[in-house]
């Protein structure tokens, strides 16, 4: 794997267990309960996470953590980052740009007249849409089926 002689190359340590079958085995996104994401890379990982804005329903929180693979040594400082507005966050992550873009269209919408309730991509957005349905479940909304004891004491 060329992504694993490049790290070793550089210097940083590659786990012996970690083969393609087995990342292609873990996915390349996990939503965990109720709001964290783990984006899984060859070199490292990518995290985030969103909480309500306690003042403004139309905005949220949102943490992002970079972790990657460095020589013993080579490690940089840990450092920390704070944007006011989204925008201000374009050019640090180049990965988040088409997303990024479509929030305020996305915003807009969600306040039309015409605007039912999201809906997410059936094939591409199925841990989205699984995540939503586990939330539902969870809450005990009437729109959606009680979870049984079973998978409470899971969930819990």
């Amino acid at each position: 794997m060329a992504a694993r002689e490049e790290i070793e190359k550089r210097g940083a340590s590659w786990p012996d267990d970690l083969t393609s079958e087995a990342m292609q085995r873990a996915s390349f996104g996990w939503h965990l309960f109720p709001n964290l994401i783990i984006l899984p890379c060859i070199d490292g990982s990518l995290c985030y996470r969103t909480r309500p804005d306690p003042e403004n329903p139309d905005e949220c929180l949102w943490d992002n953590w970079c972790f990657g693979r460095f020589a013993p040594g080579e490690e940089p400082k840990p450092s920390r980052t704070i944007v006011d507005d989204w925008r201000e966050f374009l050019p640090l992550n180049r990965f988040l740009k088409d997303d990024l873009l479509s929030l305020p269209e996305v915003q807009r919408g969600m306040h039309s007249r015409g605007f039912r309730g999201l809906r997410t991509n059936p094939v591409q957005k199925v841990c989205v849409s699984n995540l939503y349905r586990v939330l539902h479940e969870y809450l005990e909304d009437e729109s959606s089926t009680p979870l049984s004891a079973t998978n409470k004491e899971r969930l819990t």
